[in-house]
C-alpha cells in the first residue's frame, strides 16, 4: 500500500524512504528480469500490478518502465488487452479475468505519464520517454486535447534535422504558473 501514497494519491514523492524502500524490496523479492511476479495465490505475472510498477519507475524516470512496458506488449492478447495473471511459462491468462480492463487503463495512464504529469501548479511535458525515439530522424511526438489538471492540452514535438521544434494549444480553466518541457538526456 505503500506506493499508492506516491501513485494515485500524490501523498509522499519519490524522495521519502517508504517508497524508495519498497520498490527495493519489491526488486529484490518480487521480480523476475524486472517483471513482478506474484508469488501467492493467484502466482504469476500480475498483468495491472506490472502496469502501476511501469508508471510508478516512470515517475522517477527510471528505464525499469520501459521494459516492463515492453513486456506488457508482448503479453497482451490479440485484442490487445491483458489476463489479470500471466502464466510464466505460456505467457497466457492463468487465472481471473481474461480482459483485464483495470490492466488496460493503467497501461493508458503510464503511456499519458510519458507525454504530461502534473505537479502542484507545474505541468510538466514530455517528462520521460525513451532517448532512442529521439533517434527516428521522423520523430513525432503528439497530443491532441489531452486533459490535466489545469484543463485540455495539445502539443506537437517535431524532429528537424538536428533541433525539436514544439508547438503548443491549451485550453487552461486554471493555468499552471510554470511548464516544463523535458528531454532524454
Amino acid at each position: 500500500y505503500t506506493l499508492s501514497a506516491l501513485y494515485p494519491l500524490q501523498l509522499l514523492s519519490e524522495t521519502h524512504p517508504l517508497i524508495k524502500e519498497t520498490l527495493n524490496q519489491i526488486e529484490k523479492n518480487y521480480t523476475l528480469n524486472s517483471i513482478y511476479f506474484n508469488q501467492s495465490t493467484p502466482s504469476g505475472f500480475n498483468s495491472y500490478h506490472n502496469a502501476l510498477l511501469s508508471h510508478i519507475y516512470a515517475l522517477f524516470k527510471n528505464e525499469t518502465s520501459f521494459k516492463i512496458l515492453d513486456w506488457l506488449i508482448e503479453t497482451s492478447n490479440h485484442t490487445g488487452g491483458w489476463a489479470e495473471t500471466i502464466h510464466p511459462i505460456s505467457k497466457g491468462g492463468c487465472y481471473g479475468e481474461g480482459f483485464y480492463g483495470i490492466t488496460s487503463a493503467e497501461y493508458i495512464n503510464t503511456i499519458r505519464s510519458f507525454l504530461v504529469q502534473e505537479n502542484k501548479n507545474t505541468l510538466h511535458l514530455t517528462p520521460f520517454f525513451p532517448k532512442e525515439w529521439l533517434d527516428d530522424p521522423n520523430m513525432v511526438i503528439s497530443a491532441t486535447n489531452l486533459p490535466t489538471h489545469f484543463g485540455n492540452t495539445t502539443f506537437k514535438l517535431t524532429k528537424k534535422k538536428n533541433r525539436l521544434e514544439l508547438t503548443l494549444e491549451n485550453e487552461f480553466h486554471t493555468p499552471p504558473k510554470e511548464i516544463h518541457i523535458s528531454f532524454p538526456i
